[in-house]
């Protein structure tokens, strides 16, 4: 396994270029302390995983490096951030290392990683809040969004598409009832089974019948038809939110 190691402090690419030396067969095949060179480096070297470090000092962070990347790598945040923040990370199928790394901590992502296992949502005793962060990844295209930019997703069989205000589109293999479990319910609500959608991007509803409507969102292109149950639903939200 070819892997790369981001982080501004020469003392822990140090630490964990030893604790790689005790991993058969995992391979160091660069390192970087800085946002540019990062993805320059992952760029050329196409590794298998990048263990990035999310405060690299001077106002920068392992999240710039994410919008710069063209590759298929699997990414491993290593962290000092409290259970609070790592949870958006958890939750959003991005292993994390909290510091100081442990060997047996960082056997057990490389395991993971080399057997190709997508890791599943993790439950969790609070949902996401507003001004968390989720990974969208399709292919090598990958943004790092705040959940309040998301403005709706729907269903496409076991895939779904996100539809992003700043980053654009998304397709993901993950089924609506998984983005219900992560999404905070006081933001989101699900139309019906095809369609979830943001109440902070609510803008009008065009009624060509008592029982067919297009919704349009704030930020977005894509208009969406709603069938009967979806249009009762987004006209309860519309009114909720004093439109």
């Amino acid at each position: 396994m070819r892997v790369v190691v981001v982080d501004d402090q020469e003392i822990e690419r140090f630490h964990m270029k030893v604790l790689f030396k005790h991993c058969p067969d995992v391979h160091v095949v660069g390192e970087s302390d800085r946002v540019e060179d990062a993805a320059e480096l992952i760029n050329r070297e196409q590794p298998d995983a990048v263990f990035l470090d999310i405060d690299l000092g001077k106002g920068t962070s392992g999240f710039d490096v994410l919008p710069l990347l063209e590759t298929n790598a699997k990414i491993v945040f290593v962290t000092l951030y409290n259970e609070y923040a790592v949870r958006a990370f958890r939750v959003n199928a991005l292993d994390y290392i909290m510091k100081p790394v442990t060997l047996e901590r960082l056997s057990e992502t490389l395991v993971r990683i080399s057997r190709g296992i997508q890791q599943e949502p993790v439950p969790v005793e609070q949902p996401m809040q507003k001004h968390d962060y989720v990974h969208l990844k399709e292919g090598a295209r990958q943004a790092l969004v705040p959940v309040d930019q998301i403005a709706a997703i729907a269903a496409d069989g076991d895939y779904t598409k996100i539809f992003t205000t700043e980053s654009g589109v998304f397709y993901m293999r993950r089924t609506m009832k998984e983005w219900m479990g992560l999404l905070p319910n006081d933001v989101f609500s699900c139309l019906d089974r095809t369609l979830i959608v943001s109440c902070l991007c609510l803008q009008e509803i065009r009624e060509a019948s008592p029982r067919e409507a297009e919704l349009l969102l704030r930020g977005i292109k894509p208009v969406f038809t709603l069938g009967k149950t979806a249009l009762k639903e987004a006209r309860r939200l519309m009114k909720l939110n004093g439109m």
